[in-house]
């Protein structure tokens, strides 16, 4: 089996794949990644075949170590390109795609993040044999996985990888027949990838409990969620609800109690309250009670994000940490 893959999520099926002598290869996008580096001396260390490889070089070097390999099957498992649908003959098996979500919802690259903003009880990972389109094709192992209480998308995605061992192993062992039906309740849906006002806070307009989902889909996805604080733009990694009394009449996004002892507490749209956990600013990740000790005080103010005037500006935002 030829593992195509992209971000560490995949290593519990990669080391499973090793461990029971069904990896025959690895092919991931040429980046310059840490979680690309580490399939590649993974790859070394196991002594099977790795490649690297550009859009427009999919078909040559995939069905190149296909003919290396004699390998009956392709798992794709966070691959950001389309397979050219050609290839799909060349193997025995055919070439199957793990995605995480209960297709076919939540098509597309960042499933976990738009779930998870969306304040959703349940997540879940799909097994399907691919076709020409994207996250499309007959569907051969799903399983629903309940979303924890401030769990974010790293952790969620943490689970996920161990889980799909156990459901990619079922599959193996019942030679890939499909079991049971897909969840024909969940209706068909695409997220593309989030961009800059996606992952933005809106302390005008959103409520507690969405910046809450907003935060816990961000980190470490795009290393937090974006608001301006002091002219400057910071990402929140983490924030609880919390409760106060006499909350005085003010602008959401207010910092409205501030100690070394209790940390930063900020009002959102509903009148709710947030204590603000941890953010990181250009200076290094801090936590609230630290900003709190070192200056930030009751008053100060946590703004919306400024209009962005070009595709450029929302790069630099998703992209700069």
């Amino acid at each position: 089996m030829i593992l195509l893959a992209s971000n560490a999520t995949a290593l519990p099926v990669l080391y499973y794949l090793q461990q029971h002598n069904l990896l025959s290869g690895i092919i991931c996008p040429k980046r310059q990644t840490e979680d690309i580096l580490q399939f590649r001396d993974l790859a070394n260390a196991a002594d099977v075949p790795f490649s690297m490889v550009e859009r427009e070089e999919l078909f040559p070097v995939i069905s190149a170590m296909i003919t290396k390999t004699h390998a009956g099957m392709v798992l794709v498992y966070t691959f950001p390109y389309r397979i050219p649908s050609s290839l799909f003959s060349c193997v025995s098996y055919g070439f199957y795609n793990i995605h995480y979500s209960l297709l076919p919802a939540y098509k597309g690259p960042a499933p976990l993040f738009w779930q998870l903003k969306k304040g959703d009880k349940e997540s879940g990972i799909t097994i399907h044999q691919m076709d020409d389109q994207f996250d499309q094709g007959p569907v051969v192992r799903q399983l629903a996985v309940p979303i924890l209480q401030g769990e974010n998308e790293g952790l969620l995605g943490l689970r996920l990888s161990h889980l799909s061992v156990a459901l990619l192993k079922e599959l193996i062992e019942t030679d890939f027949r499909p079991a049971g039906e897909e969840h024909k309740e969940q209706h068909p849906s695409y997220f593309s990838r989030p961009d800059a006002q996606d992952i933005a806070i809106s302390w005008q307009h959103q409520t507690a409990a969405e910046i809450e989902n907003l935060v816990n889909a961000c980190n470490p996805y795009t290393k937090g969620a974006v608001t301006w604080f002091r002219q400057q733009p910071i990402r929140i990694l983490e924030v609880n609800p919390a409760d106060a009394a006499d909350i005085p009449e003010t602008t959401p996004g207010t910092i409205i109690h501030a100690d070394p002892q209790h940390g930063i507490f900020v009002l959102c749209a509903d009148r709710n309250i947030l204590r603000i956990n941890i953010l990181q600013l250009s200076e290094g990740i801090f936590t609230g009670f630290k900003l709190s000790a070192i200056g930030v005080k009751a008053g100060d103010r946590f703004e919306d994000m400024p209009a962005l005037h070009s595709r450029k500006q929302t790069h630099q935002i998703i992209n700069k940490h």
